[in-house]
Order: C-alpha cells, then structure tokens, then sequence
C-alpha cells in the first residue's frame, strides 16, 4: 500500500519543498511497523519517560506539490486527515521527488511517521502526518 501523507517542519517558513511524504508499506513492512510497536510498548511498561522510538530505513520519498494532483473529494480526505491511499502502483517520479537523508521511521504508542532530511537543505527535518495502527494492521 502507498499512503500520501502531509510534511511538514519545525522550520515554518522553508521544509526543502517536502510538503508531502509517500510511504510504501507491504506485508513484510507492515509486520515490522507492529513487532517494533510491541517492543515499545514492552518498553514502555517499565519506563513510562519512553515517547518514541526511531529506526534507519523508512521506505519513504518526500516530493512538493507539483508532484500530485488530488481531486475535490480526494483533497477533503487529505485535508481531513492528514493521509490518503495512493494506487499500489504510484511511484514518486524522478522530476517531483525531493532527495533527502537520514530517512528514519518512528513508532509511538498510538501511531507511526516518519522523518528525514531534504539534501542540502541546513538540517531542516521534515515529519510526516502520522499514521494510526489500525490502517498497518490492516495490511496483515
């Protein structure tokens, strides 16, 4: 499954043109997301102070607005909750991709995002919209 999901950065007025991440998530993937999550969550039970965790390797790519075309109910969905289901088959095309960096997956008690660099861009970091457990459980 590939979701759309909106970035954005501590930086409020530059985000290296990422204003949207697209995650790929399979079977394999969505299976990792819940081990890590279950981990946490043991972690958690004898330290409440844990908030989140990180993880290399997100399967990630940011890209700018002119990189999608929604359309009016598609952009309400998106606007509404931050996501949106891509086709299985979308790919992020080389001219609308931003490069980035340090692409990295987090995993709280109540959702995944993740986060990354856009190349040359002075360590803005951008965070994805996170995504509730629920829509990873149902790719199990």
């Amino acid at each position: 499954m590939n979701y759309l999901l909106r970035g954005s950065s501590y930086e409020g007025n530059w985000n290296g043109d990422c204003d949207y991440v697209v995650v790929t998530i399979d079977k394999k993937i969505a299976q990792s997301i819940m081990a890590r999550r279950k981990a946490f969550l043991a972690l958690k039970k004898k330290d409440e102070a844990l908030w989140e965790f990180f993880f290399w390797g997100a399967h990630m790519e940011c890209m700018s607005y002119s990189g999608i075309e929604l359309d009016k109910e598609q952009q309400t969905l998106f606007d509404d909750n931050g996501f949106l289901k891509l086709p299985d088959d979308y790919k992020v095309s080389d001219d609308n991709g931003i490069r980035t960096e340090c692409e990295q997956m987090g995993i709280r008690e109540e959702n995944v995002f993740w986060t990354c660099y856009p190349k040359h861009s002075d360590g803005i970091t951008i965070t994805s919209e996170a995504l509730p457990y629920s829509l990873i459980e149902e790719m199990l």
